[in-house]
C-alpha cells in the first residue's frame, strides 16, 4: 500500500496516514522491506506455532523462558499434598 498509488476501496479510512508514510518512502526517511510470512514474529500473539518457532520468536523479541517450576501433578488436591 506504501509503495502502489492506486487507493484501494478497503483501504480508504486510512487515506491520511498512508500518504504520511509515502512521503517518508519518498524522501528517503523510511525504507520498506519485505518480511516473509514464515519471519512475522506477530504470529507469536495470534496464532498457534511449532514449538521451534515459538522459542525462535520468543527469543526474537527478548523473551525469556519461565524460570519458576511447579512441584507436584496438575490432577492433585490440597489433601493429598500433606
Amino acid at each position: 500500500m506504501s509503495c502502489n498509488l492506486v487507493a484501494q476501496k478497503r483501504s480508504r479510512h486510512i487515506d491520511i496516514d498512508i500518504h504520511f508514510v509515502r512521503e517518508l518512502i519518498y524522501n528517503g526517511v523510511l525504507n520498506i522491506q519485505h518480511v516473509p510470512s514464515r519471519l512475522q514474529f506477530v504470529d507469536i500473539f495470534t496464532k498457534s506455532l511449532s514449538c521451534p518457532l515459538f522459542k525462535l520468536f520468543r527469543s526474537k523479541l527478548h523473551v525469556l523462558p519461565p524460570t519458576l517450576t511447579l512441584q507436584g501433578g496438575v490432577g492433585d488436591n490440597i489433601e493429598h499434598q500433606g
